[in-house]
């Protein structure tokens, strides 16, 4: 068995506020679909005259089983900051013979562009 997972993320409309996302996580290994752990859920955000800089919020998921290999995952995104987020970084493991790790990158959808002017 491969030591690689494949990892496949896309951002689904959750109706609530804006500082939510949500998101399905699909893993396979081998072509077959695994329950991995999310292991880490960063965000990078921009820094005016830097990189974009780094922030762990794995602590701030839920995670919920859908199917196997596939979960949901939430995170409320602290106001502070979220307008500036860029992308999403997922990593998971696979505890098994052997171990597998796999992980995405997804940019940040900031759908309609009013997010800079959000309140709530």
């Amino acid at each position: 068995a491969s030591t690689e997972l494949k990892v496949e993320v896309v951002e689904i409309s959750n109706g609530n506020k804006k500082s939510d996302r949500q998101w399905l996580l699909k893993t396979t290994r081998d072509g077959i679909r695994v329950d991995a752990a999310l292991t880490t859920l960063m965000v990078f955000r921009d820094v005016r005259g830097g990189p974009p800089e780094p922030d762990d919020l794995t602590a701030q998921v839920t995670v919920t089983p859908v199917t196997p290999g596939v979960q949901e995952l939430f995170l409320a995104l602290p106001k502070k900051g979220r307008k500036d987020v860029r992308a999403y970084l997922f990593e998971v493991f696979l505890d098994g013979e052997p171990p597998a790790t796999g992980s995405a990158l997804a940019a940040a959808n900031h759908a309609g562009g009013d997010d800079d002017n959000d309140d709530d």
